[in-house]
C-alpha cells in the first residue's frame, strides 16, 4: 500500500551495503574497466605508485588493487597489504615481512631489496610488493613520505621491489593533476578516479543491477501500474553518474521512490557519508558530460538562496523525465483497451454524429471530427461530464468512465511538462484496481 499523503516513509538499514555483484558489474563498465588498465600498466612498468579512489562513489576499491596485481605479477611471495594508521611504524612492518631478522627497513634499504637474491641466499620468498592503505592523516602523510623516499632511491638501484600507495577517501584536492605537478619525479607516477559513471554506463548499471536484484519483476500487463517500470525510470533520471548512490535509490522501497524528490533527504542520511561531501564536491569529471550530483541539488533545493528555484525545478525535471518514459507509453496501450470496453456505448452516445465527436472551432466555425478509436481518454472524460452526458450500462463502464478520468489528469500533466501530483497517481492506482475488480465480475 502506498503511504498516506505527508507521511514519512519506513526506516531502514542505516548504511547503504553493496553487494559483491554490484562491485564486480562496476569495473566491468567501460570507464572503470579503463582505469584498471591503466592502474595495470603503471603496476607493470613503475616500481612507485600512488592510487588514489573517491570513497563516496568507487565500489570495490580492493577488485582495482587486487585485479591489477594479480594482471602485474613480480617474481616472489604475494604482495603484502599493509593497513597504515596513525600509529603505525611502516619500516616495521615492512621489516617483519621480509623476514631478514631487521626491525627497520628504510624507503632506501627497500629500493636496494632484490627479492631474487635474498631466496638465493637465506632460501626464504619475500614479498615483491607492498601496498600501504593509509587511514587519517597522519598515516597519510607517513605513508607518502615513505613512498616518495622510496622513489628517490630508485635510480641506478639493484632492488626489484614495488611499493604502492592505496589512497581511499573524499579528499577533492589529492589527484593525479595537483600530485604530477607537485612531484617532479619520473620514478613514481599517481593515479586518481573519482568513479563517475556516464550517463550510458550508468543507465546499463542500473539494468544489470535491477535485473540481479529480482526487482525487475515479470512483465506487467496493460491493466496494471508500471510500477516497475516507473521506479526503474525514476532510479535511472536521480542517480546521476553516482553508481553508490543509486545502490541507495534500488534499496529504497516503491513508495518512497514515488515521493521523490521529497524523500531524498531520507536517502542521504543512510549514506556513510556527511553533508559537507554533498556540498564541496559535486560534479563529476565524465569528460564531455558535467552534472551536478543529485544530492547537490537536494542540499540547494532545501536551503534559502539563489539557487533553490533552479534546483527545485531540476529536481522536479527529473521526475517528469521519469514519468514521461514509463507512463506515456503505458496511456496509449491503456487507451486502446478502455475503448474497447467502451466502444457500444460511445457508438450510442455518437450515433447522431455517424460515430464521431465533433468539436467546432468559436473563433471560425471550423469543424473537427474524432473517430472513436481516434478518441483520447481526456475527450471520453469530457464526454461524460457534458451536457448530454455517456449514461455507463454497467458496472465496468463507470469503472471504465472514470479510470479515463484519471488518466486523463495524470497524462495532460505530464503532457504539459509537469510531474503529476503523487495524490493523482494514488487515485489513478485505484481507479485502475476498480475497473479490474469489475471486469472480474462480468
Amino acid at each position: 500500500m502506498l503511504t498516506h499523503e505527508g507521511a514519512l516513509p519506513p526506516a531502514v538499514d542505516a548504511e547503504i551495503a553493496v553487494p559483491g555483484s554490484a562491485n564486480n558489474l562496476f569495473w566491468m563498465l567501460p570507464g572503470p574497466s579503463a582505469f584498471m588498465d591503466k592502474v595495470t600498466s603503471l603496476f607493470t612498468r613503475q616500481r612507485a605508485v600512488a592510487v588514489h579512489l573517491a570513497e563516496r562513489m568507487v565500489l570495490g576499491h580492493h577488485l582495482l588493487t587486487d585485479r591489477a596485481l594479480a594482471q602485474s605479477h613480480f617474481d616472489g611471495a604475494p604482495p603484502a597489504m599493509l593497513r597504515v594508521h596513525d600509529a603505525s611504524q611502516i619500516d616495521c612492518d615492512i621489516a617483519q615481512h621480509l623476514g631478514d631478522g631487521r626491525k627497520h627497513i628504510s624507503p632506501s634499504t627497500l629500493a636496494e631489496w632484490n627479492t631474487r637474491s635474498h631466496q638465493q641466499i637465506t632460501g626464504q620468498v619475500s614479498p615483491h610488493t607492498f601496498a600501504l592503505r593509509p587511514r587519517g592523516a597522519q598515516a597519510l602523510k607517513a605513508a607518502w613520505t615513505y613512498l616518495t623516499e622510496f622513489a628517490k632511491a630508485l635510480p641506478n638501484s639493484g632492488g626489484n621491489t614495488r611499493l604502492i600507495l592505496i589512497r581511499v577517501d573524499n579528499d577533492p584536492t589529492w589527484d593525479s593533476r595537483t600530485l604530477s605537478k607537485s612531484l617532479g619525479d619520473a620514478n613514481l607516477d599517481v593515479a586518481f578516479f573519482d568513479g563517475a559513471l556516464s550517463v550510458d554506463e550508468m543507465r546499463a548499471y542500473i539494468g544489470m543491477r535491477i535485473a540481479l536484484s529480482g526487482r525487475a519483476g515479470n512483465q506487467e500487463d496493460v491493466l496494471s501500474f508500471p510500477m516497475k517500470r516507473l521506479t526503474r525510470s525514476l532510479v535511472g533520471e536521480f542517480a546521476g553518474f553516482d553508481a553508490h548512490f543509486a545502490e541507495g535509490l534500488i534499496r529504497m522501497s516503491d513508495e518512497e521512490l514515488l515521493e521523490l524528490p521529497r524523500t531524498l533527504g531520507a536517502l542521504a542520511s543512510r549514506l556513510a557519508v556527511s553533508d559537507t561531501v554533498w556540498r564541496q564536491a559535486s560534479n563529476t569529471t565524465v569528460p564531455s558530460d558535467a552534472q551536478v550530483h543529485t544530492l547537490y541539488l537536494w542540499h540547494l533545493a532545501s536551503h534559502t538562496g539563489p539557487h533553490q528555484k533552479l534546483a527545485e525545478q531540476e529536481l522536479n525535471r527529473r521526475t517528469w523525465c521519469a514519468q514521461l518514459y514509463s507512463l506515456m507509453p503505458w496511456f496509449e496501450q491503456l487507451r486502446h483497451q478502455l475503448i474497447a470496453q467502451l466502444h457500444p456505448l460511445l457508438s450510442a452516445h455518437l450515433e447522431s454524429t455517424n460515430g464521431f465527436k465533433v468539436r467546432v472551432n468559436a473563433y471560425n466555425g471550423r469543424e473537427f471530427r474524432t473517430a472513436i478509436d481516434d478518441l483520447e481518454c481526456n475527450d471520453i472524460a469530457s464526454m461524460a461530464r457534458g451536457d448530454d452526458p455517456i449514461r455507463p450500462r454497467t458496472t465496468a463502464d463507470r469503472a471504465a468512465l472514470d479510470l479515463c478520468s484519471r488518466v486523463g489528469r495524470v497524462r495532460n500533466e505530464i503532457a504539459h511538462m509537469r510531474p503529476p501530483q503523487l495524490q493523482e497517481i494514488r487515485d489513478l492506482i485505484s481507479s485502475l484496481e476498480a475497473y479490474r475488480a469489475a471486469l472480474s465480475r462480468l
